[in-house]
Parts: structure tokens; C-alpha cells; sequence
């Protein structure tokens, strides 16, 4: 870290470095006085509004000689992001699952493939089942209990502290959820009042509405043995939770 803070700290000299980095790594960024130092010249950027998301999807469709079949596509991708704050990872999932798609005669992006995917939620959910593909069924157990503990009693998205969601999993929950994050299912930031490993949500709702596995999983935590998390047991604690 120090090697490349200072690889540009000459201002009379023709090497600049930039890059970017996760919201949730900045602050191990302070470990060192050349990276404290360069925080002070951050440029925070802001998510992209409707306009910019479609120029994000039209335009370098455009340039690769293709177009979409139904220009209603991108409306509907638009739609589906509403304010989420993670719209970039998901138009790529999204977009990249049709780009594979794609009809390479007629040079189109195919309405039936945005269709058949279940749009931006259904692509999504293709993408989480392939990180799971890839767990061993310890990994996947663990996995299960992350996403359960993600979910309220009322199905919708709970922001939980890093090291309360991994509370009582063991030592390989951590690299789990290492792989559900950058497997674009999980995002972890930090924000005020975070824990020392930041908050923890899902990527999007949407995984409740549409991901079939998730919703068996939430079907089923009433009738795998653990206690406290049938479904009146959950809203119960998540009833304590807010009053405390």
C-alpha cells in the first residue's frame, strides 16, 4: 500500500495513479500514514440516475454494431433497479446474461431471452445459484443460514452488523460470506453505527420475491429442528429487535 501511494507523490512528474476501491475497504486504508494521507484526495461518486443507466445499457450495445429488439427492455431493466443502491453490479449480471443471448445474425438483443431469464431479478438469481454450484454442503449450510438471517419476519431485506451475522456460524462463515459478496448476492458497507466489519444486506429485494431457493429455504426454517427460527419465533425476535 505504501509502494503505490507513493508512486505519484511527485507532482512535477508524469505518473498518476488511480483506482477504486469498495466502500467498505476504506477504512483499512488508515493502517498506514501514505494512505491516510491519499483518503484526502478522494473523489466520491454518486450512483447513476435513470439517464445515465441508459445510456450504461444502450450505448455500448449501440457501438457494437447491435441494438435491442425491444427498446422496452431497457425501460424495464430501469424499472426493475428502482433507487437500489447496487444498480451497477446488477445491469451486469443482467446485461451479460443477455449479451450471451444474444442473436448474432440479426444483431439484436432478444426480447425472449430478457423473458426467459425473469429479467433483472430472474438473472440475478441464475447468477446467486452458480455461486452456490461451487460451495461444498458445509459452505452451502452456512450460506443457507446467511441468507436466512438477512430476511425479516415480514420478507423483506434486514442490514445486519458483519459480526452478528457471522455470530455462532464458526470460523469458515467469514470466507462464505467473502464468496456471496463477491458472488454480487451479498453487499457489506459501512455506514453510521456500523460494527468493525460493516453492514451486511442482501443485493436486492428481489431475492425474496423471485429466488425459489430462498423462499424454500424461509418455508422450510420452521421445520429443520433449530429452535427460534419458525416462522413466529422469527417475527417474535425481530419484534425484540426493534424495541431494543
Amino acid at each position: 500500500m505504501r509502494a503505490v501511494c507513493s508512486a505519484a507523490d511527485d507532482p512535477q512528474t508524469r505518473v498518476r495513479v488511480v483506482m477504486t476501491l469498495r466502500d467498505d475497504f476504506i477504512v483499512r486504508l488508515t493502517e498506514t500514514e501514505q494512505a491516510r494521507e491519499a483518503l484526502g484526495n478522494v473523489t466520491v461518486l454518486r450512483g447513476p440516475g435513470p439517464d445515465a443507466l441508459r445510456e450504461i445499457l444502450e450505448k455500448p450495445v449501440s457501438r457494437a454494431g447491435y441494438r435491442y429488439e425491444d427498446p422496452g427492455i431497457v425501460d424495464d431493466m430501469i424499472s426493475a433497479l428502482g433507487h437500489e443502491l447496487a444498480s451497477l453490479p446488477l445491469i451486469q449480471v443482467a446485461a451479460t446474461q443477455m449479451w450471451e443471448e444474444r442473436d448474432r445474425t440479426r444483431r439484436i438483443l432478444r426480447r425472449d431471452a430478457y423473458d426467459a431469464m425473469g429479467g433483472v431479478a430472474g438473472a440475478l438469481a441464475r447468477q446467486v445459484d452458480g455461486v452456490l454450484a461451487g460451495l461444498t454442503p458445509a459452505q452451502y449450510g452456512l450460506a443457507r443460514e446467511l441468507f436466512v438471517r438477512l430476511v425479516t419476519p415480514e420478507r423483506t431485506r434486514r442490514v445486519v452488523p458483519q459480526d452478528r451475522l457471522l455470530e455462532g456460524l464458526g470460523e469458515e462463515a467469514a470466507d462464505v460470506l467473502a464468496r456471496l459478496v463477491a458472488g454480487r448476492a451479498i453487499v457489506v458497507r459501512r455506514g453510521r453505527g456500523s460494527g468493525a466489519g460493516g453492514d451486511v444486506e442482501l443485493v436486492h429485494e428481489s431475492l425474496i420475491r423471485n429466488w425459489s431457493r430462498l423462499a424454500r429455504w424461509l418455508d422450510e426454517s420452521g421445520r429443520d429442528g433449530v429452535p427460534g427460527r419458525d416462522r413466529a419465533g422469527r417475527r417474535a425476535l425481530g419484534e425484540t429487535r426493534r424495541a431494543a
